[in-house]
Parts: C-alpha cells; sequence; structure tokens
C-alpha cells in the first residue's frame, strides 16, 4: 500500500472471519483481529451480490481484503455487522489493489 494512503487509515475496525455454519444456519466466527482504516458515515445504496438494492451507511476503508462472510465492528458500536458491499481501489498506473472499500 501507498505510504501516503496508509497513514490515512487512523482508526481500527474488529474484523472476524466466518468459521463455519452450523445445520440451523447459525455462523460461528473465528476470533477477531483489528484492521486499520478510515471509517466514514455514507448512506448510499448498493447491489449485493445476490442482487438485492440495499442502504448502506458507513464505508470502511483497509489496506486488508474483507469478505462478506466477515463480521465487522466498528468502534464505539457493540453490533458485528456483515458488508453489503466490496469493491477494489486499484492503482491504474501498477495495476496493484491501492485499498480496499467496504460498504456497511
Amino acid at each position: 500500500m501507498d505510504p501516503q494512503i496508509k497513514s490515512q487509515l487512523p482508526q481500527t475496525v474488529s474484523v472476524k472471519a466466518l468459521a463455519s455454519i452450523s445445520g440451523d444456519q447459525t455462523p460461528t466466527y473465528a476470533a477477531a483481529s483489528s484492521v486499520s482504516a478510515y471509517i466514514s458515515e455514507d448512506v448510499r445504496v448498493v447491489v449485493t451480490p445476490q442482487g438485492k438494492e440495499v442502504q448502506t451507511d458507513h464505508v470502511v476503508l483497509t489496506e486488508d481484503a474483507i469478505a462478506y462472510t466477515d463480521a465487522l465492528l466498528l468502534p464505539d458500536t457493540t453490533e458485528w455487522r456483515n458488508p453489503q458491499h466490496i469493491t477494489k481501489a486499484v492503482d491504474p498506473e501498477t495495476g496493484t489493489v491501492e485499498h480496499y472499500v467496504t460498504r456497511l
């Protein structure tokens, strides 16, 4: 990641990866890890991978990849949330991923 962009990730988001799903469809997650992030309130309508339009209220920029099956906990909140839309910001000159944009 570009050091200039990395310096703009002053916050931390907790991320839990999906470990398994029980027979009754209850998810179990791995232990949480802390990821550097830039978090902002940003209301938008996005289309989920299932083709459903949903309204999101936060955007989270991270250096680390986030999966749709992950659960995220924003600072000063108690509700674990799953991503609704994820994109990669790619450097047009090098083709490398600069950061990930996750909408909750």
